[in-house]
């Protein structure tokens, strides 16, 4: 799923930036050390809890990735060097 990093229940640091989000649906079942996605309202919510929820769990959050940053604009502008 596409998430904003200001929607998770920790911002995470850095400017305001859209990532993906993977999910394991298959697992459903609550532990204290992950994070889940919820059903809130129509809107799915990443959402970490401390004890069991009464809500049903979607899936498990597996992993979140941010874009590739490039750090020299100026490299991508030949074609040839965007092979590299």
């Amino acid at each position: 799923m596409l998430a904003d990093t200001d929607q998770f229940p920790e911002p995470l640091e850095g400017k305001r930036e859209q990532v993906l989000v993977v999910i394991d649906r298959a697992q459903r079942q609550w532990h204290p050390d992950n994070f889940f996605v919820i059903d809130q309202s129509g809107q799915l919510q990443i959402q970490w809890f401390e004890e069991v929820p009464e809500m049903p769990l979607l899936g498990r959050v597996i992993v979140i990735v941010r874009p590739k940053k490039i750090l020299d604009e100026d490299f991508t502008k030949d074609p040839w060097q965007v092979d590299e």
